[in-house]
């Protein structure tokens, strides 16, 4: 792509986004007709239409499907090093940024990460909530009452509006539970861990979130799903599980996590006999906040605070 101008590839990005040609321009601060010219120069470097207008939409050919996603990192890059907002000085910042993002995503608590922000930009008001981890929380990015969403649920993938990239994944691999509980030992069996009663965070129970994938797994072996209680954070979970004989399914980094919070929890390894799943957690924001700059450094922040914590226990 030597002949290709970055500016070319920032256009159709913003195309794409806005689904118009005049906002696309403005954006990129030429006239509708440059920004027409631009992408004819584009199309034909590359011999390509790479969006098409069909029923009043700005549709992906296969071929700009397949590359948008290097073309976005391409401008990225390019808008990185180029871009005044890397002099962002955080000190200074006096913005108000509404994170929402789960308890359980990171090997230290969320409250670390909250400690690290307000000590490097002290006048950021920054709000943390809980994410419903369902459609919910795509209908909040977009009405504006959050900024941010770290949560299981991806953005739809037709979603031009909104900014979607895969931060962290878990493991499902251990099992929480009372150091003295009445019934199961230094092992765990399949069959033990089926019998038993369990605890799931309230997330996924909420409306329109997705069953666990734990349960999926389980009637896939023709097993019943689990009976299972719900609470509402990692701390009553900590508390339930300290004096009750259910159970709680958790990655390495949340079983460490609990077992810090009592020491009247242990851990186990799961059973074999089951694909245990792989959780993503995707982080999510929409395009009135993508150049921002408060907002901008922090989802660098919560990137490199959630990379941080990878292995970490």
């Amino acid at each position: 792509m030597k002949n290709v101008d970055i500016r070319q590839l920032a256009l159709l990005c913003e195309l794409v986004d806005t689904q118009s040609l005049t906002e696309a321009a403005g954006r990129m601060h030429i006239t509708p007709s440059a920004a027409s010219q631009s992408l004819a120069r584009l199309r034909q470097v590359l011999g390509d239409e790479l969006c098409v207008r069909e029923q009043h939409q700005y549709q992906l050919t296969p071929f700009g499907l397949s590359a948008m996603a290097s073309f976005r990192q391409i401008v990225a890059l390019w808008e990185g090093a180029s871009s005044t907002s890397w002099a962002f000085d955080p000190a200074d910042c006096e913005a108000h940024v509404v994170l929402s993002c789960y308890d359980g995503f990171g090997a230290r608590a969320l409250a670390d990460f909250y400690r690290r922000i307000t000590a490097m930009a002290p006048r950021l008001s920054l709000d943390i909530r809980a994410p419903s981890n369902g459609p919910q929380d795509i209908a909040e990015l977009r009405s504006g009452s959050i900024d941010v969403v770290c949560s299981h649920q991806e953005a739809p993938a037709d979603a031009a509006d909104l900014h979607t990239e895969t931060v962290k994944s878990f493991q499902i691999s251990h099992c929480c539970l009372n150091v003295d509980h009445p019934r199961i030992g230094p092992s765990l069996s399949l069959a033990d861990y089926a019998r038993e009663e369990h605890l799931l965070i309230t997330f996924l129970k909420r409306s329109g979130a997705h069953r666990s994938p734990i349960d999926l797994a389980l009637e896939q072996q023709g097993l019943p799903a689990r009976r299972s209680s719900v609470v509402n954070s990692w701390h009553l979970c900590a508390e339930m599980l300290a004096c009750t004989d259910r159970l709680v399914s958790t990655s390495r980094e949340q079983a460490a996590m609990l077992t810090r919070l009592s020491s009247r929890i242990r851990s186990l390894p799961l059973p074999a006999g089951l694909a245990w799943p792989s959780m993503p957690v995707h982080m999510s924001w929409h395009q009135r906040t993508h150049h921002s700059r408060p907002h901008r450094w922090l989802r660098l922040q919560l990137r490199d605070y959630l990379h941080e914590t990878e292995g970490a226990c």
